[in-house]
């Protein structure tokens, strides 16, 4: 048995600047984003 859920938490940036090379870019690849979970 499975089952699939969808989640919508609001979040925010947890840096200023995110650190990107555009040398060594690939299609489809995402630098890691740190987030934080804003509590409402």
């Amino acid at each position: 048995m499975t089952a699939g859920f969808e989640f919508d938490v609001p979040v925010r940036f947890d840096a200023d600047h995110i650190a990107v090379s555009v040398a060594s870019f690939r299609a489809g690849d995402l630098p890691q984003v740190p987030i934080i979970e804003v509590r409402l």
